[in-house]
């Protein structure tokens, strides 16, 4: 049940989560009334229902989380002190990236993700970083879906978004420039396990004004191959 909420429906009635999960009202109420006593899913005042923080609170629990997690702050306190804006982690989850930590600066420009939060693969920074980074068969069964078109500036074309996921796989960088929101540029890098597999993708967000200043880039393939180092990765590359 708690699949069917995603970046575009964070909040939905009764009956469009009977809908969306193929089930007769009344059980859909039933199943509702007893995620909501465990915390999993919260009435709003408006009578509609969201996710709740409980399966937050068990979520980050994981071991595999917490150390993902764990290895990653000291670098995004980087991120955040080197831009003084926003700086993100984040996990494949489905045909979606969700955002496991999220640190901005008081004054930063404000963004639509948040910790919890699921925000769509093809136009965000970590996510084109852990899309590309996915195996040809889960690009594939991708890009076989309608994609979205968030700005004028949002890649949608598969054989476009095909040729920057390549590009991606041999720089191991990506600028997202106000693809998913005006304003925003995502920078991201991957971030790997002692295997060499992407398990995440870290991320500085930052205002457009900040465009030019390319230090930025290294900045952010320094603490994607900090956080992989802290995880037993001991490749040396940080991409031209």
């Amino acid at each position: 049940m708690i699949e069917i909420f995603t970046a575009s429906d964070v909040a939905l009635s009764l009956s469009d989560i009977a809908r969306k999960s193929d089930l007769p009202l009344a059980t859909t109420l039933r199943f509702v009334r007893e995620w909501v006593a465990w915390g999993g899913l919260i009435r709003l005042d408006d009578g509609r229902y969201a996710v709740g923080t409980r399966l937050w609170e068990v979520g980050v629990q994981a071991p595999s989380l917490q150390s993902l997690r764990n290895a990653a702050l000291p670098f995004l306190d980087d991120l955040l002190v080197g831009t003084r804006q926003n700086a993100q982690l984040a996990i494949l989850q489905g045909f979606e990236t969700l955002y496991v930590e999220k640190i901005s600066a008081r004054n930063s420009t404000v963004l639509m993700s948040r910790v919890g939060m699921r925000l769509p693969l093809h136009a965000t920074g970590v996510g084109l970083v852990l899309l590309a980074n996915s195996g040809q068969n889960y690009i594939d069964e991708y890009l076989e879906l309608p994609l979205k078109k968030y700005t004028a500036c949002t890649v949608v074309d598969p054989r476009q978004v095909r040729q920057r996921l390549a590009s991606i796989r041999v720089t191991g960088f990506v600028r997202a420039e106000e693809e998913l929101h005006s304003g925003v540029i995502s920078l991201a890098a991957p971030v790997h396990d002692r295997s060499g597999r992407t398990v995440a993708a870290i991320s500085a967000v930052v205002s457009v004004e900040q465009r030019n200043d390319r230090s930025l880039d290294m900045m952010v393939r320094v603490a994607g191959l900090g956080v992989s180092r802290a995880l037993g990765f001991r490749g040396s590359r940080v991409a031209p």
